[in-house]
């Protein structure tokens, strides 16, 4: 039961421990700051108002603070530029800004919860965990699967808490020599090894006892273990090479300001030569809106003479039309007055022949 996956010793180290899921994104503490947190939902982060009052002010809650987080490159600057945040806004830009990463890297007092959400994502990040020791080991488990060089300093170093070496076990051949060449890490950790390494395999059925009785029964076996004592000694050579790389920290430190300058100023040059593409678009929206106006008004103005001009043609026709009707009255009338004029002059022929005849008679009378 020593070894058995239920076992309450193992358990302790399990994955699902209640103290490693303290330090799980999972974990009720670290949730608080999610962002689907109830309490942060209650703030939105997409108000440039809200946004200029809290960087005008440094007394919010870092909860609402964190709710703005990802969406405003000034706010970053500004967290950037400050130190007395809580170390739970910060956790929430890790993934977010390089430049934040750097800051991290420049200050070694932030909680390390925050720590532990860089820890996968950023090499330098891992560089400054293995140049201090203080951190909680909770950081460096969540670090041990990708990292050979954070590997290599756990096992020059044997005060860490054997959780973390824990996670190791299944990762690197070295950390099991390593744990064979030991006698203070807890037997559930070298449970964990023994379907990983045939040699503790071996080990572990050579004995029946606890590890310290296992270890000292094995006197062979750690006589062998000794004769690697030249890789060790390789392996300590390669200090000098961490002390070179700690050397070009700061050179790192200054290209890492230097690029953040840099993406900053880029990000503003492309901001105005958007603005500016749109500002010039809209010129020639309004140029040609002009335009289309005064066609627009050309067009009434020649509407306008095309209806003017069919008025006067039709006053036009009308005007010819009284001009013939007048013409024929004129000739009706003056036909009217010749024949008056023969009527008159008919009716005094008559009279004529009539004192003709008259006179003739008188003449025959006679």
């Amino acid at each position: 039961m020593l070894y058995s996956p239920f076992s309450p010793l193992l358990m302790l180290y399990s994955p699902f421990s209640p103290l490693l899921m303290l330090y799980s994104p999972f974990s009720p503490l670290l949730m608080l700051y999610s962002p689907f947190s109830p309490l942060l939902m209650l703030y939105s982060p997409f108000s440039p108002l809200l946004t200029f009052i809290l960087l005008s002010s440094t007394h919010f809650h870092p909860s609402l603070l964190y709710s703005l987080s990802p969406f405003s490159l000034i706010f970053t600057f500004t967290l950037l530029s400050s130190t007395h945040f809580h170390p739970s806004l910060f956790y929430s830009l890790s993934h977010f800004s390089p430049l934040l990463n750097f800051t991290l890297l420049s200050s070694i007092h932030f909680h390390t919860s925050l720590l532990y959400s860089l820890s996968p994502f950023s090499p330098l990040l891992t560089f400054t965990l293995l140049s201090s020791t203080h951190f909680h080991p909770s950081l460096l488990y969540s670090l041990s699967p990708f990292s050979p060089l954070l590997t290599f300093t756990l096992l020059s170093s044997t005060h860490f808490h054997h959780s973390l070496l824990y996670s190791l076990s299944p990762f690197s051949p070295l950390l099991t020599f390593t744990l064979l060449s030991s006698t203070h890490f807890h037997p559930s950790l070298l449970y964990s090894l023994s379907p990983f390494s045939p040699l503790l395999t071996f080990t572990l059925l050579s004995s029946t006892h606890a590890l310290f009785t296992l270890l000292s029964s094995t006197h062979a076996l750690f006589t062998l273990l000794s004769s690697t004592h030249a890789l060790f000694t390789l392996l300590s050579s390669t200090h000098a090479l961490f002390t070179l790389l700690s050397s070009t920290h700061a050179l790192f430190t200054l290209l890492s300001s230097t690029h953040a300058l840099f993406t900053l100023l880029s990000s503003t040059h492309a901001l105005f030569t958007l603005l500016s593409s749109t500002h010039a678009l809209f010129t020639t929206l309004s140029s040609t809106h002009a335009l289309l106006t005064t066609l627009s008004s050309t067009h009434a103005l020649f509407t306008t003479l095309s209806s003017t001009h069919a008025l006067f043609t039709t006053l036009s026709s009308t005007h010819a039309l009284f001009t013939t009707l007048s013409s024929t009255h004129a000739l009706f009338t003056t036909l009217s007055s010749t024949h008056a004029l023969f009527t008159t002059l008919s009716s005094t022929h008559a009279l004529f022949t009539t004192l003709s005849s008259t006179h003739a008679l008188f003449t025959t009378l006679l």
